[in-house]
């Protein structure tokens, strides 16, 4: 911001400055008013969502004392009191002729048309017409819905309206006496339904006539609901005028619309006769939440609810009932089950359907009151107000809510008008700044227009004073500077060509650009010099590299041309470049050079030997002036000299040494000379390593292709054996064939054998039968024969004995 102001033209800081102080002014003033307007306002919003939550309250309590006095005040009157023992009566005595069949078939009829479908619309179940008429015993519940609900010509909602009934009972005398009191009484006072219910459990009278009518809460699907748990409590009491209120949960008969009950017992002295139960209407509450579908002073967001103990809505929305399209659409978007939407569309009511898990529910639950500030479950910020409220023997919680934006309307009104306000006072003060701003630059666009000229090169003219204030000292000091800029720019184009001789002076002691250009001057006179310096460097190291590409076919000749290299380059005048033996203990000498001629000598040197074996051995760099005597000695044809300078160099790749330079000379080595060494070092170093490698591929390359021929003439013979094997196997499957069919002739003799035995077994079997029976009836012909001869000889024998006896006689006459 500073860097931005600093930018600015003159006349605009002078207007810039007079706009900001009356900017600020302002400010200060309208964000002071501003903050303490919003502060009371939004104070004064506070007090009336709570004004709105603790009348809201009041209403609900007041409202369920005046049902409490109306239920214990119809329980004590003398008509409600006859009419439940009549009730009763009529309820046992009840059993008029009625066909079965019609009957049977209009319950039917009345429950799948009317009842089952809507009630499987609304609770998205699949309840059916069994789950209600299965107990055929309750003929009395049979008779009364057939009558009063089935027969009942009216619709499902207005049933009520029936008085009379053609039938034998007396029960039907009893309620055209009595009904149209009790309806009267319902609909004044706003409630779903009347019952009477008798000490056993049965409803014997009802307003609404719902199909709860007739039923058994003890013995129907009715057992299990909240209805039924408070007829029981109100059974275990035993004081007069004790109330007991059943909390909203969804109620079958009532098409499973969420229901809520309160019931006492009914005393005809100090006998308890029966029950009687009010069936809640919850349009009597929503009136109350929202001051009859007006939502009195809660703008278009603001609503009041009521929550339970299980944390579910006790209330209708008011989104539902304003717009339920939009308040579907929302629900879908942000998420909630489909199945719930479903059942609030379908029953067009978010009791017990949307739970309320806020913070404001679970503080008002706990028995606190307040007030805070959250987000919704759309995301929008929104103001509570919560509180408890004690029903009966239920705790409940009623929240008001009302978007934030909304409540802050006023807040945001009044900033409006406010900033409108500072707006036109920011127009005025803006025109009051431009005409003082103006006033003030216009001397100074003078001494701008020259520095101006001055910034961008030009040098402007001098001119005569014109003021005699500030404004003419800093004319004359620009007139100054012009001078001394033209001396600087002199000087600067002369060291620009490299004329770093021109002569210059500083203005004093302080003149920090003279004195910068001075030492600039020195500092490109250096440049020059070390740039010349890495251009020989780069140069150098240019060709190294070329001569590493074109001279690595072995490291003789990548050696020869390197050192022979190196010695030119450098001046020098003896060069030798030593390898690392394979064992890697010692060094030796792969080629030297000295006056333009090779040497080749048979030279090694073990770690620590020498200084070469102590570069070796530390594997650093090693560079001396002062050399040993007799170490090296320069020879010419106009005889030797000792030599001067000695740098020793080594080979290194990561943390492996693969060789040493030893270059002496008669003159020292630069710096920069050394640098070069140790730069391309690493180069020599990849390319001793890389040549190495390629000679171990190569050779490696020859082992493989004599291998390969090896594997050749094995694979020859192995493919003579594969042909032979192959011969082999064809001539075994030929034999393998012959036998196989030879086995299957043999089989099928075999089988014809098999088959011929078989049949000359049963033709033998059978001859022999043949002459077994031939035989047996032989047999038994010989027998008869036998027998029968036998029979005549005896009976010859006894002719004959008759015969002689005859002869005997004869004599004795």
């Amino acid at each position: 911001m500073l860097e931005f102001f600093k930018n600015l033209k003159l006349f605009t800081k002078f207007q810039l400055a007079l706009f900001v102080v009356s900017v600020i002014a302002q400010g200060f003033i309208g964000i002071t008013s501003y903050l303490d307007g919003k502060r009371l306002l939004t104070d004064k919003s506070f007090q009336l969502l709570e004004s709105i939550t603790k009348s809201k309250k009041l209403a609900v309590e007041e409202y369920y004392q005046n049902i409490e006095s109306q239920l214990l005040t119809l329980s004590e009157n003398s008509s409600t009191i006859d009419a439940l023992q009549e009730f009763q009566q009529n309820f046992e005595d009840l059993n008029e002729p009625t066909p079965e069949d019609e009957l049977s078939n209009k319950l039917n009829l009345f429950y799948t048309q009317d009842f089952v479908s809507q009630l499987n619309t609304n609770s998205l179940s699949k309840y059916t017409t069994e789950n209600f008429l299965q107990d055929q015993s309750n003929r009395r519940k049979n008779i009364l819905q057939y009558h009063y609900i089935a027969r009942n010509p009216n619709p499902v909602e207005y049933k009520y309206r029936l008085n009379r009934v053609q039938g034998a009972s007396i029960y039907h005398e009893t309620h055209l006496k009595y009904h149209p009191g009790f309806s009267k009484y319902s609909k004044t006072f706003g409630y779903k339904d009347i019952m009477l219910a008798d000490l056993k459990g049965n409803i014997v009278y009802s307003v609404e006539k719902s199909i709860d009518f007739g039923d058994n809460l003890f013995k129907s699907h009715l057992k299990n609901t909240e209805l039924t748990e408070a007829y029981r409590k109100i059974l275990k009491a035993s004081k007069k005028g004790y109330v007991v209120f059943a909390d909203y949960n969804f109620y079958t008969p009532s098409y499973y619309r969420p229901t809520s009950f309160i019931a006492t017992m009914v005393y005809n002295g100090n006998s308890r006769i029966g029950v009687l139960i009010f069936k809640l209407s919850d349009e009597r509450i929503d009136n109350i939440m929202t001051s009859n579908k007006s939502w009195e002073n809660l703008s278009t967001s603001g609503e009041t609810n009521i929550v339970g103990r299980d944390y579910k809505v006790r209330t209708n929305t008011r989104s539902i009932q304003e717009n339920p399209l939009r308040y579907f659409t929302r629900m879908y978007d942000a998420g909630v089950d489909t199945v719930v939407v479903k059942r609030i569309e379908r029953l067009k009511s978010t009791i017990l359907m949307r739970e309320n898990r806020g913070q404001a529910a679970i503080n008002a639950l706990n028995r606190q009151d307040g007030q805070f500030i959250a987000s919704d479950f759309l995301g929008n910020e929104v103001i509570y107000t919560y509180s408890p409220v004690n029903i009966f023997d239920k705790r409940w919680a009623i929240i008001t809510e009302i978007n934030k934006n909304e409540v802050l309307k006023s807040v945001t009104d009044f900033g409006e008008n406010l900033v409108r306000i500072s707006i036109g006072l920011f127009l005025v003060n803006f025109l009051l700044g431009y005409w003082l701003a103006r006033s003030l630059s216009r001397p100074m666009l003078k001494i701008q227009k020259e520095i101006t000229m001055l910034s961008e090169g030009r040098f402007p003219h001098k001119t005569a004073k014109i003021y005699k204030d500030e404004l003419g000292k800093i004319d004359e000091a620009l007139n100054t500077l012009i001078d001394s800029t033209r001396q600087l720019a002199a000087f600067a184009e002369n060291v620009g060509k490299g004329n770093f001789d021109y002569q210059y002076e500083a203005k004093s002691e302080e003149d920090v650009l003279g004195l910068a250009l001075l030492e600039m001057r020195e500092n490109l006179r250096d440049l020059s010099v070390d740039e010349q310096q890495r251009r020989w460097i780069d140069q150098g190291i240019t060709n190294i590299n070329n001569v590493l590409r074109d001279h690595n076919s072995s490291l003789q000749e990548l050696g020869q041309f390197v050192i022979s290299h190196l010695v030119k380059y450098l001046r020098a005048t003896q060069g030798a470049f030593f390898l690392i033996t394979e064992d890697k203990d010692a060094m030796i000498l792969s080629s030297c050079y000295a006056y333009d001629r090779f040497k080749y000598v048979d030279k090694s040197i073990k770690k620590g030997e020498g200084l070469i074996g102590q570069a070796f051995q530390e594997q650093s760099s090693i560079y001396i002036t002062e050399i040993p005597e007799n170490y090296s000695t320069i020879q010419s044809g106009l005889g030797e000299a000792p030599a001067k300078a000695l740098l020793i160099v080594p080979l290194i790749v990561g943390d492996e040494i693969h060789g040493i330079i030893e270059l002496a000379s008669l003159e020292k080595f630069a710096a920069y000379e050394q640098q070069f060494i140790e730069a391309v070092a690493d180069n020599i170093a990849i390319s001793i390593n890389t040549v190495k490698s390629g000679e171990q591929t190569r050779l490696s390359l020859k082992e493989s292709e004599t291998k390969s021929e090896k594997l050749l003439i094995q694979e020859r013979k192995m493919r003579q054996n594969l042909d032979e094997l192959e011969e082999t196997q064809k001539i075994m499957q030929k034999r393998e064939i012959e036998l196989e069919e030879s086995r299957q002739q043999l089989q099928q003799n075999l089988v014809k054998m098999k088959s011929m035995r078989k049949e000359i077994i049963k033709d033998e079997k059978a001859r022999v039968n043949r002459v077994i029976r031939k035989y047996q009836r032989r047999i038994r012909d010989l027998e008869e024969e036998q027998a029968r001869k036998e029979a005549e000889l005896v009976s010859k024998i006894k002719n004959l004995e008759k015969q002689i006896g005859g002869q005997g006689n004869q004599p004795n006459a």
